[in-house]
């Protein structure tokens, strides 16, 4: 294996891989390339230097036209803010809350979404089975209410509004959202500065208040969770503690048998907790729209995680 940061990997075949069906028609390498442009990646698809990439919702009728397969899929990924509690007006649980209220993610979901996003307010997609199905964790409970956004930061003691540092990748959906998104809060008297970062390092290395955009997500809910917003998370660099009610929920799962029912309910619960502390702000649950090249065979759109090689294949007599 070759790794290049910010430019791609050459991953080699492991001819000792248990799965010899799946081997069998393996390539014997794999090439991944980090390519932030999205429109560049479909243009790569389309001209033969990439067999298989991710595009936008707004390139999906583009890359059919061009004869390309799509597959498109619901993950756990949620496009959200994430935050680095260093700014003393994130730790005050009203000013979170009405970054939730000024978010108007029904006009979002229909105007940048294109039929392949959905309002979300959890840290879940809603077909997911921690997903809290109670009327209050639902979108509807928290329309968009710029007045009642600014209700909330006076409560919190800034009645003149608040500045936060907000890091994101160069995608172009990404930017395109978030620029909305700026606009919105904007009429709250919450203001937004933007950054496009290389890698999320900077995001880790303390550079912003917060960071915008969607994770890879996890099978079990409970380690999504974990390092989201646990003190010791990967992705609470502040090391910001949760509430004591999300403590006590996530002591119970942690001892709770992955095959007990309760722990369903359990996941809900917490789930539910979180909308409520506005501990991440969510915006849009996005399906990832995968483009492939006509001859490509056995791919498996991940729902967690990154894409997995083993088993793609190449058809026999395809060019």
């Amino acid at each position: 294996m070759k790794y290049t940061p910010n430019a791609g990997a050459d991953l080699i075949r492991n001819d000792q891989y248990w799965d010899k069906d799946a081997l069998a028609c393996s390539p014997k390498q794999v090439r991944l390339l980090d390519i932030a442009d999205t429109q560049a990646l479909l243009n790569a698809v389309v001209n033969g230097q990439l067999h298989i990439s991710r595009v936008d919702p707004n390139q999906v009728a583009q890359a059919k036209s061009a004869g390309l397969v799509v597959n498109s899929v619901t993950t756990a990924s949620i496009h959200s803010f994430l935050f680095d509690f260093k700014n003393p007006a994130l730790k005050n649980p009203l000013v979170r809350k009405a970054m939730m209220y000024v978010v108007d993610r029904e006009a979002l979901a229909k105007g940048l979404g294109l039929g392949l996003a959905v309002p979300d307010v959890q840290m879940f997609p809603p077909d997911f089975y921690a997903y809290n199905p109670a009327p209050e964790y639902q979108p509807a409970a928290y329309k968009y209410d710029p007045a009642k956004a600014k209700q909330l930061l006076t409560q919190a003691g800034f009645p003149n509004g608040v500045k936060f540092k907000v890091l994101l990748y160069a995608f172009p959906f990404d930017q395109s959202l978030i620029q909305a998104v700026q606009a919105q809060m904007g009429k709250a008297g919450i203001a937004l500065e933007i950054q496009v970062m290389s890698n999320y390092q900077q995001f880790l290395n303390r550079q912003a208040d917060a960071f915008f955009g969607t994770g890879s997500g996890r099978p079990d809910p409970f380690d999504f969770v974990q390092a989201q917003i646990s003190a010791n998370g990967v992705y609470n660099p502040e090391g910001f503690p949760v509430s004591p009610e999300i403590g006590a929920d996530l002591a119970q799962i942690a001892k709770t048998d992955p095959t007990d029912p309760s722990r369903q309910k359990l996941l809900q619960h917490v789930s539910g907790l979180i909308t409520d502390d506005a501990r991440l702000v969510p915006v849009l649950a996005l399906k990832f729209n995968w483009v492939l090249n006509k001859c490509v065979v056995n791919f498996h759109p991940p729902r967690f995680g990154a894409l997995q090689p083993a088993g793609l294949g190449w058809k026999a007599g395809c060019k």
